[in-house]
This record gives structure tokens, C-alpha cells and sequence, in this order.
């Protein structure tokens, strides 16, 4: 699933034919059973993320910003400084995977398709917010920073 075009595509092609499907999305601690692990309604979707989850938050947003539903959007995602501080939170879990003694290759590259993937659906959020902007701005610079070693 990392680079498969076919599972958006697919993801896609349900939003647009299962247009109850796609409202009925919610990434808040009340979600819907449609997200994935969240049947329970107990998770919280952003403190637990998945590749999948981080997937269909990315192609959701893609698909209003497609669809022109920025109103959609707005009730559904978090506010750009709180994608800020889990982007961070999610960069801080990948830094940790790569400097741990015992290489785990599989949780590597879940964690990096994670951050990829929250970093594609920032790119589409309303930076209007100057806090939020300046949370993005922060982690991206420190995220981007190399550090002697």
C-alpha cells in the first residue's frame, strides 16, 4: 500500500459512489465505525495512527479539496496546529525507530509512510491561522534540519 495508486483510486471511487460512506467519516474520538480500528468508538483516531488511518486521512482530504468541500473538511480535520503537533509527535516515533538498537524494517516503513502521508494531506490544509501556521512552519524546519552526528 505504500505507493499503490489502486488503493486510492479505489478509496476514491468509493467516496464518489458511496456518497454516505464519505459524510459519515469523522476523525474525532466519536468517529464512525468506517474508520479503520475504530469499531469501538473509543480511539482516538490521531493519538493512534495506522498507515491505514493516516491513508485515508490523506485521501479524504484530497478529495475535498478535488470536490471543492473545504466546508467538509474543516468539520472533519484537526486544526492546522494540532496536525502540526501530531506530524511532530509521528516524526519523534520515526526518529526513535531509526536510532533504536534492534532494527525493525517493518516499523520503519510504516512509520515513514505515516509521516509522508501526513505531510501530503498538510500541504492541502487553511493556513490562515497564524498559530497554525507557525506550528507547520516550526516542525517542518526542525524536521528538515540535519544535525551533525
Amino acid at each position: 500500500m505504500v505507493s499503490s495508486a489502486t488503493a486510492e483510486d479505489a478509496l476514491t471511487s468509493v467516496f464518489d459512489t458511496r456518497p454516505e460512506l464519505f459524510k459519515a467519516i469523522a476523525f474525532d474520538r466519536e468517529s464512525s465505525p468506517l474508520v479503520p480500528g475504530n469499531a469501538d468508538k473509543t480511539e482516538d483516531f490521531w493519538t493512534n495512527l495506522t498507515p491505514e488511518r493516516a491513508f485515508l486521512a490523506r485521501v479524504f482530504v484530497e478529495f475535498c479539496v478535488k470536490n471543492k468541500d473545504e466546508t467538509r473538511m474543516e468539520d472533519t480535520m484537526p486544526v492546522v496546529a494540532e496536525l502540526a503537533f501530531r506530524i511532530q509527535e509521528e516524526y519523534n516515533k520515526l526518529e526513535e525507530t531509526f536510532s533504536s538498537e534492534e532494527v525493525d524494517e517493518e516499523e520503519n516503513a510504516e512509520r515513514s509512510f505515516i509521516v509522508g502521508e501526513l505531510m501530503r494531506l498538510a500541504v492541502n490544509m487553511d493556513y490562515t491561522d497564524q498559530y497554525g501556521r507557525s506550528a507547520m512552519f516550526q516542525h517542518a524546519s526542525e524536521s528538515l534540519h540535519l544535525s551533525p552526528r
